[in-house]
């Protein structure tokens, strides 16, 4: 993922922390394409791509099925119904959403009992983004091991045009009759020989791995366009709750000011994080970050607060790829901040231990009118455990000693 200085401090790195289905170098991978994007071309051959499925023309979902309605649905009462909470902290859990988009995936959370989700404006607008530039920078990496391969390549073939006019030398050298022969009984002859059915052999391995490469590398470029392309149109995504129901959210908007996005759930009823951005938090004060890394969905890790500024919370919580746009909360629940990046050592990879950074929630309620609505409405609920049902399974949590 690309490193941003931070702070001016020259020795740390901030990384977004949002998961790239795309792999690097020569082995760039693939994933499936969530988002709902069709292609298709028009009379005249070009291809386009849109969130919206073409007029007139048979246009294929590049980004898959639509996922099933919410319509009319009271998740926040499925949810609670199939899980049985034992605290506050797990409780929040009902509310956190993992978030999929054609380029990876990240997380969000439920703000108000009417769908609307909090997540990071580089989850569903990846394309541009700190992890977005490692991918493209991986690609341009590739190109540059293919080059090598050619200018190796190149190489061999000189030293192969050497050994045949040597081998010609000895040819005219020895003309007459019965060359032949006296070619087999030369030493030196045999060893030029020789030597060239090695350096040949080693250049069909070479042209082999360059012809491989060439072909991963187009194949992977064309790819990462369609799916930054792909990312940059999407207006809806795939969203999956607690219980693995996938659903379908669409983009309300990205703000201007903040690595912060809104989506909305429409037609169902959710569970929903209540806000705490009064009281202050305190160094040392607990807080637990809930997301989907690595990719593993309703993965929880805990910490304490090391540093508070306006615009910017400094945990300890580990945070990896995948805990994009998920919830910062307190020991009581309470969504105190989305969680976005992670400050480690300069040179190191977003898997290394390092601060957990996260965009306080008060300025999420500065950045959209619709929370600011839904919070004087009172619709964030309380999710309170289900007196029956079955028993869920409790998130994942890595505690560790400040």
């Amino acid at each position: 993922m690309t490193k941003i200085p931070s702070g001016g401090l020259a020795a740390l790195i901030l990384i977004q922390i949002l998961a790239l289905g795309l792999g690097l170098g020569l082995g760039l991978g693939t994933a499936p394409v969530l988002a709902q994007v069709y292609k298709f071309q028009d009379a005249q051959g070009r291809w386009h791509f849109s969130d919206r499925p073409p007029v007139g023309a048979s246009g294929t979902a590049a980004a898959g099925e639509a996922q099933a309605g919410a319509q009319g649905k009271d998740l926040a009462t499925q949810l609670t119904a199939a899980y049985r909470m034992a605290n506050d902290i797990e409780r929040a859990t009902l509310a956190v959403v993992g978030v999929e988009t054609p380029l990876g995936h990240g997380a969000g959370f439920f703000f108000s009992a009417d769908g609307y989700i909090l997540t990071n404006k580089h989850v569903v607008r990846p394309a541009g983004s700190s992890a977005w530039k490692e991918h493209q920078d991986g690609i341009d990496k590739a190109r540059e091991q293919v080059k090598e391969l050619g200018s190796k390549a190149l190489d061999l073939r000189e030293k192969l045009a050497k050994i045949d006019s040597e081998m010609k030398r000895y040819r005219d050298y020895l003309s007459g009759d019965n060359v032949e022969d006296k070619l087999k009984t030369d030493k030196e002859y045999r060893e030029l020989k020789d030597n060239r059915g090695k350096v040949q052999k080693r250049l069909t391995e070479l042209e082999r791995l360059e012809r491989d490469a060439s072909r991963k590398v187009r194949t992977n470029k064309v790819e990462f366009d369609v799916k930054s392309t792909a990312s940059t149109l999407a207006r809806d995504f795939s969203i999956v709750l607690k219980d693995k129901t996938r659903l379908r959210a669409r983009l309300v908007s990205v703000s201007e000011n903040q690595d912060l996005a809104l989506l909305k759930l429409d037609g169902a009823t959710t569970p929903a994080l209540e806000a705490n951005p009064y009281e202050r938090l305190s160094q040392g004060q607990p807080v637990y970050a809930i997301g989907s890394p690595m990719g593993m969905s309703d993965a929880m890790t805990s910490g304490v607060v090391t540093r508070v500024d306006p615009d910017n919370i400094l945990t300890d919580a580990q945070l990896l790829p995948g805990n994009s746009g998920g919830p910062l909360i307190d020991a009581e629940g309470k969504v105190r901040g989305v969680n976005v990046a992670k400050r480690v050592e300069g040179g190191e990879s977003a898997y290394a231990q390092g601060f957990g950074m996260a965009i306080p929630i008060g300025l999420a309620l500065q950045e959209f009118p619709e929370l600011r609505k839904a919070a004087r409405r009172g619709t964030p609920v309380q999710v309170t455990p289900a007196l029956n049902g079955a028993e869920g399974a409790s998130p994942t949590v890595d505690r560790r000693s400040p």
